[in-house]
């Protein structure tokens, strides 16, 4: 999606980690008080920081995407034992 402000975009991406404000800061060694600033647009986040987001958002997607696969291999292992 569109983000207007860069601060839009570093708690959306944030967000999509589904991790808060003090996990992602402890992550990253930085305080919570600056992920809040970063947020909320008192301060520009270092590209760094932005650089960290994005590396975590594709940690998040790569886990849910093996939590899939493996439920998709299990039902189908359900459905040989059930129908074979």
């Amino acid at each position: 999606s569109e983000h207007s402000t860069l601060s839009e975009l570093v708690g959306d991406l944030r967000s999509r980690t589904k991790q808060s404000q003090q996990k992602l800061a402890d992550a990253a060694a930085i305080s919570r008080d600056s992920v809040a600033r970063y947020e909320g647009g008192k301060t520009s986040p270092p590209v760094g920081y932005v650089a960290f987001l994005c590396d975590a958002v594709l940690q998040r997607s790569a886990r849910d995407e093996q939590r899939v696969a493996h439920d998709l291999l299990e039902q189908a292992n359900r459905a040989i034992i059930l129908y074979y």
